[in-house]
C-alpha cells in the first residue's frame, strides 16, 4: 500500500464503507431490491473510480488486477436487475442464459486470478532455486579450498614456526 498521500490510505476506509452500505441495504431495504442494487452498483463505481485515480497500492501488477476485479464486480452488478422480479420472463429462459453469463464472467475472473498468482509463485521460486544453487556453489568452492589447504603437513609448519622463533632467540 502506497502511503505517499492520504487520499491513498482510503483505500481500506473505502473496502469497509462498501461492505458496510451492502448490509445495511441488504438488512434494511429488502422491500426494495432495485435500490439494493443500485447502491452496490454506485459503491462499486467508486471504488473502480478511486483505485483508477490514486492507484493505492505500490506494485502498478496490483492496482491493474484490482481494476480488473472491480471491473468484472460492476459487470456483474449491471446484469442483477434482470434476477429481480421486476423482469417479466414467464420461461425464467433469460435468467438461466444472465445465470450461466454471470457463472463464466466469474469463472474466468478466478481462473485469471489464480494464473496471476501461480505465474507470481513460479517466478520466486525460481529466483529461490537460483539463490540456493548460488550458495550452494560458493559454499563447495569453499571446501575445495579448505580440502586443498588440509592437504598441507602441519608438522612442517610447526618446524618452519620454531626454527623462525630459534633465529629470532639467537639475535
Amino acid at each position: 500500500m502506497r502511503k505517499d498521500t492520504p487520499m491513498r490510505l482510503l483505500f481500506a476506509a473505502f473496502y469497509v464503507v462498501r461492505r458496510l452500505v451492502f448490509v445495511i441495504s441488504v438488512l434494511f431495504l429488502s422491500s426494495c431490491p432495485m435500490i439494493q442494487i443500485f447502491l452496490f452498483h454506485l459503491t462499486s463505481v467508486v471504488q473502480f473510480i478511486y483505485v483508477g485515480l490514486w492507484r493505492p497500492f505500490e506494485d502498478p501488477k496490483q492496482n491493474n488486477l484490482e481494476l480488473l476485479n472491480e471491473g468484472c464486480v460492476l459487470l456483474i452488478s449491471t446484469l442483477l436487475p434482470a434476477f429481480t422480479d421486476y423482469l417479466d420472463d414467464e420461461t425464467g429462459h433469460t435468467q438461466k442464459v444472465l445465470g450461466w453469463v454471470v457463472l463464466s464472467i466469474i469463472f474466468a475472473q478466478c481462473a485469471f486470478n489464480i494464473g496471476v498468482q501461480v505465474k507470481d509463485q513460479w517466478l520466486k521460486v525460481k529466483i529461490g532455486w537460483r539463490r540456493i544453487k548460488q550458495c550452494t556453489s560458493k559454499s563447495h568452492s569453499v571446501k575445495m579450498m579448505s580440502e586443498t589447504h588440509s592437504n598441507i603437513d602441519l608438522g612442517k609448519i610447526a618446524e618452519v614456526d620454531e626454527s623462525i622463533d630459534l633465529k629470532s632467540k639467537k639475535k
